[in-house]
């Protein structure tokens, strides 16, 4: 019934919401050598760009590498 709709629908993403909440999803931590490698392979993506291209910083705690 179209009328169950939007309970049904409430109720399963609060078990969705409640089941992420429990597992506790992380970020993969990246170890000295990963990010050792990153920064190189940013440095060489740099050099390949135009002049006056913007690149992104990649520094510890940002979303790369968190």
């Amino acid at each position: 019934m179209v009328d169950d709709e939007a309970p049904r629908r409430t109720a399963d993403a609060a078990v969705i919401a409640h089941t992420l909440i429990e597992l506790d999803p992380q970020y993969p931590r990246l170890g000295d050598d990963a990010l050792r490698d990153l920064e190189t392979a940013k440095l060489q993506l740099d050099a390949e760009a135009a002049s006056g291209d913007t690149v992104l910083p990649v520094t510890p705690g940002s979303a790369a590498s968190t």
